[in-house]
């Protein structure tokens, strides 16, 4: 059956013009085509303002599953010779790794990386989450290593990202890696993610796994909060239960 969704795209701007886009693909072209035409009958191609319609735009086909639409449109506006910002190629890469195109996602990222753009702690999360939510732990480690070997400043926050990531994710190995890379950076592990620490450990790990890592944050004179405390207490109190039962 031929999707018939209908997108009601309106523009940033009051009173613009409503352009309605059918989720077929032969039509992506035309449709795309169609918008462009429209920006420039109200003179809104050139400059800026054709980065933020192009780049709210790919956003709301993003969200309403139509990538393909967003290819179109962007390819298109290259051909007019559109010059993608930051923001239009990050949300492109979020469309589509959102809709499953990891391939077509990787190539803008590996785009950005090889351009002027330093991309923000908000899009490499973002990024960080579409491949996470489909099990591509992998990938999240390759870009965990490529943005700490490329923008040296980032490396405390990808690390603490994928920190999370992983361990939110009992991939407590993959963890330690990034807390690895983190420390051959010469940086140390803040309060913050050292709690968290403890905290993925008392729920995934052994209780073996746990003091290590408790005795790590001591030794740094990390100050454990209650929250911590408490998982750890947890953790404890449910193995001397399955060891009672047993």
């Amino acid at each position: 059956m031929e999707a018939v969704s209908l997108l009601t795209v309106s523009t940033l701007k009051p009173k613009r013009s409503r352009v309605c886009l059918h989720q077929k693909h032969p039509a992506s072209r035309t449709l795309a085509r169609k918008i462009i035409w429209r920006w420039k009958q109200e003179g809104s191609v050139d400059g800026k303002d054709a980065c933020v319609e192009c780049a709210s735009l790919i956003q709301i086909l993003s969200r309403k599953r139509m990538p393909l639409v967003a290819q179109k449109l962007f390819l298109e506006m290259k051909s007019e010779g559109f010059q993608p910002d930051y923001s239009t190629l990050s949300a492109l890469m979020l469309c589509y790794a959102d809709n499953g195109l990891f391939p077509q996602a990787q190539a803008i990222w590996d785009e950005i990386l090889n351009s002027s753009f330093m991309p923000d702690i908000q899009i490499v999360s973002e990024l960080i989450d579409a491949y996470g939510k489909m099990g591509h732990f992998d990938e999240v480690t390759r870009i965990l290593h490529q943005v700490s070997s490329r923008y040296f400043n980032l490396t405390p926050a990808v690390c603490s990202l994928a920190i999370s990531f992983f361990g939110k994710r009992g991939q407590l190995d993959m963890m330690e890696n990034a807390l690895k890379e983190l420390a051959s950076s010469g940086f140390l592990v803040d309060s913050a993610t050292g709690n968290a620490l403890i905290r993925y450990y008392s729920i995934f790990g052994s209780l073996t796994e746990m003091e290590a890592a408790y005795g790590r944050l001591k030794r740094s004179r990390i100050l454990i909060e209650r929250e911590g405390i408490r998982a750890m207490a947890f953790a404890v109190y449910k193995r001397k239960k399955v060891l009672q039962i047993g």
